[in-house]
């Protein structure tokens, strides 16, 4: 007896399993699976279906598609034989490439082509027979087959004239022409409509339809010196009717131009280019010739721009002295300092009246002294008029000179400070295409390593094949030798 049997809530009752109860039409069938709909299969069908892979081979598909293969057993080698000949075994014969055009197989004649199957196959079929022509020597002609036709109870038979090399072509061209007229047809009528009734633009078949058409102008045109050279052998063939399309009767071509943002970044480099020349030629006329015209003219002038440097920091200088004449604000500070200076001009007088009313009854050697202190004040008081003075003639002076310009400098400072901008660009360009510079002759640096590595790698191949084929052939005469000791054992027996 368990240990935990007297614990509650604990189920003594007997274990009783339940199973479905066996049909008779269910059973184990081979191998011991069970059989489809047995109740005692081990997975359900929703198990099934996601387990197993119940894919199907059509038939037909996989002959449709092999059916134009054809076994090559010509360099089959099934000798069994070691040696350095590749074995071969069945090959297939390689399908005609397609692109863009559809066309049936040679032997699929069950189905029947559709007209858009059957326009591309004589749209390629065209163009081959243009290609071929155009492989042909022009001096050359081509003699037309004889042509039979049938009557009842005799047959007659006429003889083609013969068509020179240009005629061939013109006729392919027409027919170029004609076939390029019906697929612009074709596609015009399935193309979705809007609601007046007309063809969606900027549709991809519309451009591709466009691109066709104006592929065939150029060959109408391309063609046309040489059908003026045969007008005469050509008016004496068999006329073909055609559909000329519009633009390639020979007198005119039409282009198409469209705007992308290529062009978008040619305009603007066009304008950078523009403004640069006239930043060159702005340059020329108040550069270093304008500095070098006013050694000898005004001292003062050519002064203020060896001290900036440049004439855009010279005429910020003036702008801050003209900021300080004009603004009303600088002037109210500069006359509140002038006044504090007379107050206390004026406080000193007085002090010097007071003493020297004080030192009237004094010693004469301390009114010399007080006044060489006084004089020496008044010298002090003196240097700071003089220099005060000195300062607000200068600006006085460049006041002068300035206002015939004073129109055109804030016009010219702004245009400078609108070229800022642009001399930044061309640096950030200069930049990026030396970085471009360095990462070409990287990548060339590395191309030569490659083709280094790919020398090296076809020494390499090289020694190798030559290795393994001399290993080849030993191991090919220790074989023969092999089997002729094997047949002599063989016949020392028997």
């Amino acid at each position: 007896m368990s240990k935990y049997s007297t614990l509650p809530d604990l189920d003594t009752q007997p274990d009783v399993y339940e199973t479905p109860d066996s049909s008779e039409t269910s059973g184990v069938g081979l191998h011991g699976h069970a059989r489809e709909g047995s109740a005692f299969s081990d997975y359900s069908d929703d198990e099934e279906k996601e387990g197993l892979v119940r894919t199907s081979v059509s038939v037909s598909a996989a002959s449709g598609k092999f059916e134009s293969a054809r076994p090559g057993i010509g360099n089959v080698d099934f000798s069994g034989r070691v040696g350095r000949r590749r074995r071969e075994g069945y090959r297939r014969k390689g399908l005609p490439e397609q692109e863009e055009y559809e066309m049936l197989g040679a032997m699929r004649t069950t189905e029947k082509e559709t007209p858009v199957q059957r326009l591309r196959r004589l749209m390629f079929e065209v163009e081959e027979l243009g290609r071929e022509i155009e492989n042909v020597h022009p001096e050359g002609t081509l003699e037309q087959e004889s042509q039979s036709t049938s009557g009842i109870g005799k047959k007659r038979e006429r003889k083609g004239k013969t068509i020179s090399h240009a005629q061939l072509l013109d006729q392919v061209s027409i027919l170029q022409s004609d076939l390029a007229g019906m697929g612009r047809a074709f596609v015009d009528n399935s193309e979705p409509k809007d609601l007046d009734g007309k063809t969606a633009p900027g549709t991809p078949a519309k451009q591709m339809a466009e691109g066709k058409a104006l592929l065939t102008q150029l060959k109408a045109f391309r063609n046309l010196s040489l059908s003026e050279e045969v007008a005469d052998s050509t008016a004496a063939a068999v006329p073909i009717p055609t559909t000329t399309p519009e633009g390639a009767d020979g007198s005119y071509v039409t282009y198409e131009l469209f705007y992308t943002p290529e062009s978008a970044k040619l305009t603007q480099l066009a304008k950078l280019t523009d403004v640069e020349s006239r930043l060159a030629s702005l340059e020329r006329l108040i550069g270093t010739h304008f500095l070098q015209g006013l050694d000898g003219a005004n001292e003062s002038v050519t002064s203020l721009l060896q001290e900036n440097g440049s004439l855009i920091g010279a005429l910020q200088k003036l702008d801050n002295h003209l900021s300080l004449l004009t603004q009303p604000r600088q002037l109210d500070i500069v006359s509140r300092r002038v006044k504090t200076l007379a107050g206390e001009m004026e406080r000193v007088v007085d002090l010097r009246k007071k003493q020297q009313l004080e030192s009237s009854l004094t010693l004469s050697t301390e009114n010399l002294l007080r006044s060489s202190v006084s004089a020496l004040q008044d010298v002090e008081m003196h240097k700071a008029q003089t220099e005060t003075e000195r300062k607000i003639n200068y600006l006085y002076e460049t006041m002068e000179k300035l206002d015939p310009v004073a129109r055109v400098i804030p016009h010219l400072v702004s245009r400078l400070r609108g070229l800022q901008s642009l001399h930044s660009e061309a640096a950030v360009f200069a930049d990026s295409l030396k970085m471009l510079v360095q990462e070409q002759s990287r990548v060339g640096e590395g191309f030569k390593g490659i083709e280094d590595a790919v020398g090296r790698l076809e020494e390499s191949v090289k020694a190798n094949e030559i290795a393994v084929g001399k290993n080849v052939e030993a191991l090919h005469g220790r074989i023969e030798a092999l089997a002729g000791r094997v047949d002599k054992l063989m016949s020392s027996k028997s």
